[in-house]
């Protein structure tokens, strides 16, 4: 599961499963989906919650909304030009790409945190303390992620089912 989504989305239901299924192992691997993909189509993964891509699709479970963040501050980091954003990885907003020509992609929370990017974050990701921004500060909407469920048809079973739930995972 991408690290950006996991933090805030996971743990309920890693609570549940670990409750429902105390004997199973369970090894939370946080990497894009990207290289989520791959992982799994080679095995070393059972299952992906993940933003489908080429190559890696499966169960909706939600569509969370993106919006864009930056560290609270007297800075106004939106007004600059270029626009500092601080994306995930390259591709991993294409729409950053069109309205800035600085793009800075290393260790995103840490740029924003430290003021000097803004960054196109899944609402449930935002830290508390940051502050949301948009078209009052004159930035585009993004839309939202979608967010599936991967994996062999047997390991998914009545997993995706209680994952497809907002109030569940919420």
């Amino acid at each position: 599961m991408p690290d950006d989504y996991a933090s805030s989305l996971f743990p309920p239901i890693l609570k549940k499963f670990s409750a429902t299924y105390p004997k199973v192992e369970i090894q939370v691997v946080g990497l894009p989906s990207v290289a989520l993909a791959p992982m799994l189509k080679n095995g070393d993964v059972d299952l992906v919650v993940a933003t489908p891509i080429k190559g890696l699709s499966g169960k909706f479970l939600c569509h969370e909304p993106m919006v864009w963040a930056a560290a609270p501050g007297d800075a106004e980091i939106w007004k600059e030009r270029p626009l500092p954003i601080a994306v995930f990885l390259p591709g991993s907003l294409e729409r950053a790409s069109r309205i800035a020509r600085r793009l800075m992609r290393a260790r995103v929370l840490t740029m924003a945190e430290a003021g000097l990017a803004i960054t196109p974050l899944a609402r449930c990701a935002v830290p508390a303390h940051f502050t949301l921004l948009g078209q009052a500060q004159g930035l585009p909407e993004i839309g939202t992620l979608e967010v599936v469920l991967a994996g062999a048809q047997r390991s998914i079973g009545t997993f995706a089912v209680r994952l497809s739930g907002r109030a569940d995972y919420r």
